[in-house]
């Protein structure tokens, strides 16, 4: 069971206690001399309890980072109607025993009783466009606006219960008072959007951030899937991350796995805009030493050297409105950085997502990425399984194919397409997107799985061997079996920085002086950089005799 279900569970429990206990209570002659009033009083201070509780949910997610508890804000909010209508109808029927007439006499002339009528008939619209579809309608700027009300709504509630107590004023002074830091504490969130749109950490275009190196602590394992698992690293003596970075950049990890120090390169799963720590979300490989040492070895206190960020797969393009996400098993934690800063400033645009799995229990984030709708950011999330048969509506089986996608970039032919998955399915999706002529310069994509070199692999009618010259370091070897330029430094002890082997973060880059190469991902090279003869050597191979400034 998911985090979001759970929670939703043990709130519906809870908010049925007060009902089953006032029920028992009567049963039992137990509600004193003057029962409805009671029961009237109880109904009214539970559900002043639970609209405060549902305010409380923003400033707790903004605090505790846990996004599953937004999912909570509407179930909480309903029970909070729920009692209201209650503490409504018992005094109708009951206390005024139906009559209208008498009901409106008496709230015409009572001044608490006319700010607790206006709370209801306020409470009335939040309820009606709680559902998803009424959102949608409304569109998310509208909707929110609509639901600030809440805040005017408890604030009416306390005045009402405020003025109705005769002399014991300490109990509606108290919710005046948690009402009072609930505003405080909206305060900092509404100034955190502001400041994360100004500041434009995705959306607009900035300069590259500059690079960190150093130490950061983990603080927490938490699994997502069988062999899928997020580690979050927080800085050792101070409450900020060192670095910033956009949304879809990654940094690289160095690991001492047995006598050998290796480095590997992960994405950042989590929003810029949460300065406090950084997560990366690791798929366990069987044939991977990085990989099967984080599930394995890895203990929440250790300290890993790191570096970063590195990437250009990022959000860089101003006012962009409506953006098309499509990724890959576990290629789509650049998508969740992506997703989960647009939710944390508030984007007014329209995004769909497409994630392909193997298997039902392979899908990542799925119940984060249906909380999302309930922090109100508009994103379609369609699902497909490639290798079990879907059981769910919302979900297909097969690859993703072009029907998936075209009526969405149809509807909103501006659409900036953000990709990344395994290389094979990279290079499917983009045919797809180049034969429906989406422009390259919208078409932005991230692959890994190695690189794909099917034409390096196959049997050469003859054997060429080239020589390879390392100009400043005085250093000559002769090739004849298409190794990178980076493996072949190193086996003659020339030095290359290298961080991911993958031709994605840009470390490895080398002048070339003469001679031409093929190199199976160029992701970490811009044009001006190909143009000008500069080489990723850890993706490299040599097509002729080289010359390398190295």
């Amino acid at each position: 069971m998911s985090s979001a279900k759970f929670i939703k569970r043990v709130i519906c429990m809870n908010a049925v206690i007060p009902i089953l206990m006032l029920g028992w209570d009567y049963w039992n002659q137990q509600l004193g001399p003057n029962a409805i009033n009671t029961a009237i009083h109880i109904t009214g201070i539970v559900s002043l309890v639970l609209l405060l509780l549902s305010l409380l949910i923003s400033p707790l997610v903004r605090i505790t980072k846990q996004q599953d508890l937004f999912s909570s804000r509407k179930t909480l909010g309903l029970f909070g109607f729920a009692y209201a209508m209650m503490h409504l109808a018992l005094y109708f029927f009951l206390d005024r025993e139906g009559d209208l007439s008498s009901t409106l006499n008496e709230i015409s002339s009572r001044r608490f009783l006319q700010i607790g009528t206006l709370a209801v008939i306020l409470l009335l619209p939040l309820a009606a466009t709680s559902t998803q579809s009424m959102r949608k309608r409304l569109g998310i700027r509208n909707w929110n606006r609509l639901h600030r009300l809440a805040y005017l709504i408890a604030a009416l509630a306390v005045l009402h219960y405020f003025l109705q107590v005769k002399s014991d004023t300490r109990t509606p002074i108290v919710f005046a008072i948690v009402l009072g830091v609930l505003l405080v504490l909206r305060i900092p969130t509404q100034a955190l959007v502001k400041s994360e749109k100004k500041i434009s950490l995705g959306i607009t275009k900035r300069k590259q951030n500059k690079t960190w190196k150093g130490n950061l602590r983990l603080t927490s394992i938490q699994q997502e899937t069988h062999n899928v698992s997020t580690f979050r690293f927080s800085p050792l003596d101070s409450n900020l991350i060192p670095f910033k970075f956009q949304a879809g950049q990654f940094i690289s990890l160095q690991l001492m796995i047995g006598s050998q120090m290796t480095r590997r390169s992960y994405t950042i799963a989590s929003s810029p805009s949460q300065h406090e720590s950084i997560e990366i979300t690791v798929k366990r490989e069987p044939r991977g030493a990085a990989s099967s040492y984080l599930h394995e070895k890895a203990k929440i206190g250790d300290l890993f050297a790191v570096q970063g960020p590195y990437g250009r797969f990022t959000l860089n393009e101003a006012n962009i409105k409506q953006i098309l996400l499509i990724a890959g098993g576990v290629g789509i934690t650049p998508i969740m950085s992506i997703l989960r800063y647009l939710r944390d400033i508030q984007w007014d645009g329209e995004a769909q997502v497409l994630i392909s799995a193997k298997t039902k229990r392979d899908l990542l984030f799925f119940h984060e990425l249906d909380s999302m709708l309930e922090s109100g950011l508009r994103v379609r999330v369609q699902t497909t399984l490639t290798k079990e048969e879907s059981e769910s509506t919302s979900s297909q089986s097969g690859r993703i194919n072009e029907s998936m996608f075209k009526p969405f970039l149809h509807e909103h032919p501006d659409s900036h397409v953000y990709l990344c998955g395994p290389n094979d399915m990279a290079e499917s999706i983009n045919s797809m997107l180049e034969k429906i002529r989406i422009p390259p310069d919208k078409i932005h994509r991230e692959s890994f799985g190695g690189s794909k070199r099917s034409d390096f692999n196959e049997p050469a009618k003859e054997v060429n061997q080239f020589v390879i010259a390392f100009e400043t370091s005085k250093c000559e070897l002769t090739d004849k079996d298409k190794t990178p330029i980076l493996e072949l430094a190193e086996s003659c002890g020339v030095s290359i920085n290298f961080d991911c082997r993958e031709g994605v973060c840009g470390q490895c880059k080398v002048q070339l002086s003469e001679g031409t190469v093929e190199m199976g991902c160029e992701d970490g090279l811009s044009p001006s950089e190909k143009s000008e003869g500069i080489v990723l050597a850890c993706q490299a191979v040599a097509k002729s005799d080289l010359v390398i400034k190295v």
